[in-house]
């Protein structure tokens, strides 16, 4: 299942890439969601980006927490990737085992920001 808002920003966003793009991104947000509906905290952040940056004043869109900046890389890397977690690894700079590690991080923080 997936909410309304989702679909939504899912809809709008100009998807570059071809399907595999999109099923990229609906993968990585059922994996986040779990056995839940896939709401836009689910999505990358360049999907949901469009609606934040018209809501902030201009020239403060980029300031905003580190861990925020290293998640919206870390799924760029793995959309560029096609979810492939060895190649993003290697693209990081850093070992398969601590990017899972902070996936699971990333996913565990989203969940306790809808608490």
């Amino acid at each position: 299942k997936i909410s309304s808002t989702a679909m939504e920003y899912l809809r709008n966003f100009h998807w570059p890439g071809n399907v595999r793009e999109l099923k990229n991104v609906i993968e990585r947000a059922l994996i986040l969601a779990g056995n839940r509906e896939i709401l836009p905290e689910h999505l990358p952040a360049e999907i949901r980006g469009n609606r934040n940056a018209v809501s902030q004043p201009v020239g403060t869109q980029d300031l905003r927490p580190l861990r925020h900046v290293e998640e919206e890389h870390i799924e760029r890397v793995l959309l560029a990737t096609d979810n492939n977690h060895s190649r993003a690894a290697t693209i990081l700079g850093i070992s398969r085992s601590t990017l899972l590690a902070k996936l699971k991080k990333m996913a565990g923080v989203r969940k306790s920001d809808m608490s």
